[in-house]
């Protein structure tokens, strides 16, 4: 296990062990297709700051193979998203608090906990990191959101 200090936090992970579960999984945004996820698919790339790329590779997590994601409706000027991520490891120290990351004009909120909801079946017994995000980004496709059935 590596050590690692992110913001305020203490984290202990195996990215190993995390990068070879999450290339043996076709997991993802991708696998729905509801209008919230494929306007999520089409905007995330553009909208991931480097330090939350860094970051998920360093724990050995694939930006494109989330748990989870929701679409939580209007927030400004674009949509309220939410999901998360897992990787084996644990908290060492947790600071109850949200970590903020942007560089590309786009403010994602991190936290991290203990949580293992819907975690890839892969990873089995193993210790799991949740890593929760959340992020408001623009509505660029070219039907309405409420077109779609929901998440």
């Amino acid at each position: 296990m590596k050590t690692f200090a992110i913001g305020r936090w203490v984290l202990e992970c195996d990215p190993d062990a995390t990068r070879s579960i999450y290339e043996a999984s076709s997991h993802g945004a991708h696998v729905c297709s509801c209008a919230y996820c494929r306007n999520f698919i089409a905007v995330r790339d553009e909208a991931y700051p480097s330090e939350f790329l860094e970051l998920l590779a360093a724990l050995g997590i694939d930006p494109h193979k989330e748990a989870d994601i929701a679409e939580f409706g209007e927030e400004g000027a674009g949509r309220l998203y939410q999901g998360w991520y897992h990787f084996i490891g644990r908290v060492v120290e947790d600071h109850e608090d949200q970590m903020t990351l942007s560089d590309s004009g786009t403010v994602w909120s991190v936290f991290f906990s203990a949580s293992r909801s819907l975690a890839l079946s892969k990873f089995g017994d193993e210790p799991l990191v949740q890593l929760d995000w959340s992020v408001t980004l623009p509505w660029v496709l070219a039907e309405a959101p409420e077109s779609s059935a929901g998440v």
